[in-house]
């Protein structure tokens, strides 16, 4: 009996191919967090759901808005949410929806030598609602580039843009404490 139970199990492990287990040819996105005023990196999220994404350069992601009693922002990568979050004019009302998690700082390994800030050009605004009010590129940069997923994600794909966009839990900007900044990245 413990033969044929072996056997069976042997047989069921042996029989399920690699492909099906881990897919290939699945694109990756990282979402990840800083703080907007110590520009501290504060977490992030990978998400690997994209079979359909030919995109080369331009991220394929679209920012929803939905203004009301509680805005509503949504990042949408090609149809699948990466972000979601709702904007109050209270304070502590506003908050992130989606990911309702996101991996901590220790989770994510750094470099000894930080990464060369790409040009300017290379950065995808997709939202971005405080008008003209210049975006400290540097300072964002700065807080990720010792990050070796960063390294990996640029070194896989250089080509494609950095998704930048603001999110302001407080609408006010009489308080600016629970604003971050998120970048996506693309391999």
């Amino acid at each position: 009996m413990r033969f044929l139970f072996f056997f069976i199990l042997v047989f069921v492990i042996s029989s399920c191919k690699h492909e099906t287990l881990a897919p290939k040819g699945l694109k990756k996105v990282l979402l990840v967090q800083i703080d907007y005023n110590t520009f501290l990196f504060e977490g992030g999220k990978e998400f690997s759901y994209f079979e359909n994404d030919n995109s080369k350069i331009e991220l394929p992601i679209q920012s929803d808005f939905f203004p009301g009693t509680t805005n509503r922002l949504t990042m949408l990568y090609l149809t699948d949410t990466i972000f979601e979050g709702i904007q109050s004019q209270t304070i502590g009302e506003g908050k992130r929806l989606y990911p309702t998690e996101i991996d901590p700082p220790i989770h994510y390994f750094r470099n000894k030598n930080p990464l060369d800030k790409p040009d300017t050009s290379h950065f995808q605004t997709l939202f971005y609602d405080l008008g003209t009010e210049v975006i400290p590129y540097d300072s964002i940069w700065n807080s990720i580039s010792l990050l070796t997923i960063v390294s990996e994600y640029q070194n896989q794909n250089n080509t494609a843009n950095i998704g930048l966009f603001l999110f302001r839990p407080t609408a006010s900007s009489a308080t600016k404490e629970d604003w971050k900044w998120y970048l996506v990245f693309k391999n």
